[in-house]
């Protein structure tokens, strides 16, 4: 027994077979690595807007599902979390655009968060866009089933006191259709989150 468990802790960290045919989208020289990029950070939309609508909101914990419209020059909280991050809960909300079928998450649309500073540095930490579930609100709009906890770079985070942020959204449907969505805010001093690490 103690033998085939060494067998199994020996084999954990082999790399995987890189012949070509199995090798889509990864590094022939690199086989240390057995994951694939994240697809969701494959993020190509178009050169401009094409179709659809996008709009940014704010929903404030611990309720995460109300989606609250903010204009430019509104403030915008921002919260500190238990493990030392600071963050932003934005919300968005989409019209025209189809929110996939329901069951397979990659036919849902890509969803892209940007905050900016002043100079035009982008502060948020992730890079991705996600495949995030929409539902529809009965009027007229697909709502984001819960608003998207946005870390910043800790040292803009826990500077933040009525400073100056663009908010920036990109939503990229499965039928190509693209929408984006830009907010200037003034970003309050961070307050400890109410929910969760």
């Amino acid at each position: 027994m103690r033998l085939y468990g060494l067998l199994v802790l020996a084999t954990v960290g082999c790399g995987d077979d890189l012949s070509p045919d199995r090798m889509d989208g990864m590094h022939a020289d690199d086989a240390a690595i057995d994951a694939r990029k994240n697809p969701s950070c494959a993020f190509a939309p178009p050169a401009a807007p094409t179709g659809g609508s996008a709009e940014l909101g704010a929903a404030d914990p611990p309720d995460l599902n109300n989606f609250t419209p903010v204009d430019d020059g509104d403030t915008f909280q921002s919260y500190s979390g238990p493990q030392g991050g600071y963050h932003l809960w934005i919300d968005v909300r989409i019209k025209d655009m189809d929110p996939g079928d329901g069951n397979d998450t990659f036919t849902r649309p890509q969803t892209k968060f940007n905050i900016y500073v002043q100079d035009g540095t982008r502060v948020n930490l992730e890079d991705c866009a996600y495949r995030l579930a929409y539902h529809d609100g009965g009027d007229g709009y697909l709502y984001l089933s819960v608003a998207w906890l946005n870390q910043v770079l800790p040292d803009v985070g826990v500077a933040i006191n009525d400073t100056p942020l663009r908010l920036e959204v990109d939503v990229l449907d499965r039928n190509g259709l693209y929408a984006v969505d830009s907010r200037q805010v003034i970003a309050l001093k961070p307050i400890p989150t109410p929910i969760g690490p």
